[in-house]
């Protein structure tokens, strides 16, 4: 995890407009237990997951429930969960 920081910033009406959408996309899903390797919620998509933990956290944990792991599709990623639980604790 240490490849993000949480930013305090303005929250852009694009980018409410983007979870609220994505927070209904599919279905939810069982977290991972762990964390894989090569996680892309922190390495890749670092800049969506930031922007991620701007949102509120009802739009947070919809959206995280459905944000597939890249390594195992049928599980929520584990990482940007980890890294919800992070911010939402500071």
């Amino acid at each position: 995890m240490s490849k993000l920081c949480h930013v305090k910033e303005d929250v852009t009406d694009s980018e409410n407009k983007f979870f609220e959408y994505e927070k209904s996309r599919g279905v939810p899903l069982p977290t991972r237990e762990t964390c894989c390797r090569s996680c892309a919620a922190i390495n890749l998509y670092g800049e969506i997951s930031i922007a991620l933990g701007k949102q509120t956290k009802d739009i947070q944990d919809e959206v995280a429930k459905r944000w597939f792991c890249h390594d195992t599709p049928n599980k929520a990623c584990k990482g940007i969960r980890n890294y919800l639980d992070k911010i939402n604790k500071e």
